[in-house]
């Protein structure tokens, strides 16, 4: 029996018809697999097959990704998590995406209650690690309206100074995202500003108030 050459491998992965338009031959793929969940291997996507399959009436194309394989640690019939890297951007400041998602009145507090405790710092991200890895499905986050640029601007809250301060809402302009993320493009968010990305509960005000805040450190590498 001779053996197959496995120092070079090939990837196929399904990518849905919303996001296809972003993939290209060439871009940056990064994936996992169950038997190192720790380690992430990179690769290249090398054809995007024009062969939709259609799964429960959601369109997906095969796209092919080369990888290099000479630790030999992939094996034939892995399946793997992958990523596609569809936008770049090195050195701007980004802010959590939770804090898009948090509305005090969606929880039935009015801007100004003092039990809005979790909070990030809004980060300026490090050059080369502004790779959106989201997969094919890395985004700008959604924007309301068609408009001009107002209808553009996202909102997030910052605290006030003191617990019994009222929260401040903040307008800024969102950019690329990989998920976790926001870049932020322009308005009014500084370097090293905290804004609230959820509340605390009643048990960790009793242990301090640390339950539902997020104090961003460096990014991973």
């Amino acid at each position: 029996t001779i053996a197959e050459d496995l120092s070079r491998m090939r990837l196929t992965c399904d990518v849905s018809e919303a996001d296809i338009g972003q993939v290209k031959v060439g871009q940056t793929v990064l994936f996992s697999v169950d038997s190192y969940p720790e380690k992430q291997f990179t690769g290249r996507v090398a054809q995007i097959r024009l062969s939709p399959k259609i799964t429960n009436n959601v369109v997906t194309y095969p796209v092919v990704v080369e990888v290099e394989n000479n630790e030999g640690l992939l094996l034939p019939g892995m399946t793997a998590e992958v990523h596609i890297q569809v936008a770049k951007a090195e050195d701007v400041l980004r802010i959590p995406a939770s804090a898009l998602r948090f509305r005090p009145e969606m929880l039935g507090l009015a801007v100004g209650s003092n039990r809005a405790n979790g909070n990030a710092p809004a980060q300026r991200r490090e050059p080369g690690r502004g790779s959106n890895r989201g997969g094919a499905s890395s985004r700008r986050e959604p924007r309301p309206g068609g408009g001009g640029a107002e209808d553009k601007l996202a909102t997030v809250y910052l605290p006030g100074e003191k617990p019994s301060d009222p929260l401040r809402p903040v307008r800024f302009m969102p950019g690329l995202t990989d998920g976790q993320y926001v870049e932020v493009r322009g308005g009014e968010l500084a370097e090293g500003q905290q804004v609230v990305v959820g509340l605390a509960t009643a048990q960790a005000e009793e242990a301090g108030g640390l339950a539902g805040m997020t104090r961003m450190g460096p990014p991973r590498r």
